[in-house]
């Protein structure tokens, strides 16, 4: 997590006939960049999910087999899945992506004893594959989400296929000029497994 003091402060924009070429070339690099991010997220994500299913599906099958078998046995299959299992614990998970863009150490806002974030996004990666089967999972989707490409008085009318994190950068979170600073791409993947205890009716771990 960042500090309000880790955000840097934004600079007024340009307009955007006055982008040059090579600031052209720079934007194209930040959405090939997002590109390749949106793939590896949507990959490692499906990876993360799959093992996390796994793990409760597992354990409620365990369940269900010990609510099957005979009580008398009860304590002694107890204690061999505490030895065997360390996953009994888990009901449920969740899995997201933070990705964060940073000033160019060259900036002259950069300061070395802050993160310099311009920005952070967030993204949910729980049940990928129900999200892509739903055309609800917007990472890496196939869509060119490219708003200038039907404006032929638009600059970036012809800056091809634009990615749903670029997409989003541009149209929901910052400015050309304060895109333009950004030097470094930052991200993080969490996943958080959880337990949920009905105290009444459970003996604490």
């Amino acid at each position: 997590m960042y500090t309000k003091e880790d955000y840097v402060e934004y600079k007024d924009d340009l307009e955007i006939d006055d982008i040059t070429n090579e600031q052209k070339m720079f934007l194209d690099n930040i959405n090939k960049q997002l590109i390749k991010i949106e793939k590896q997220l949507k990959t490692k994500a499906i990876t993360l999910s799959k093992q996390s299913k796994k793990i409760i599906n597992d354990r409620n099958d365990r369940n269900d087999r010990n609510d099957r078998n005979d009580r008398n046995d009860r304590n002694d299959r107890n204690d061999r899945n505490d030895r065997n299992d360390r996953n009994d614990w888990i009901n449920d998970y969740w899995i997201d992506a933070e990705i964060s863009f940073h000033l160019k150490e060259n900036d002259s806002e950069f300061d070395a004893e802050f993160d310099n974030v311009l920005t952070s996004l967030h993204y949910s990666l729980d049940d990928v594959d129900k999200k892509i089967r739903e055309k609800h999972y917007l990472l890496d989707d196939g869509i060119d989400h490219n708003l200038f490409r039907y404006r032929n008085d638009h600059p970036l009318k012809e800056s091809g296929f634009h990615c749903w994190i670029y997409h989003e950068l541009y149209h929901h979170q910052m400015d050309w000029a304060n895109i333009l600073r950004i030097g470094r791409i930052w991200v993080q993947i969490n996943i958080c497994y959880q337990k949920d205890i009905d105290i009444e009716n459970s003996i604490l771990l």
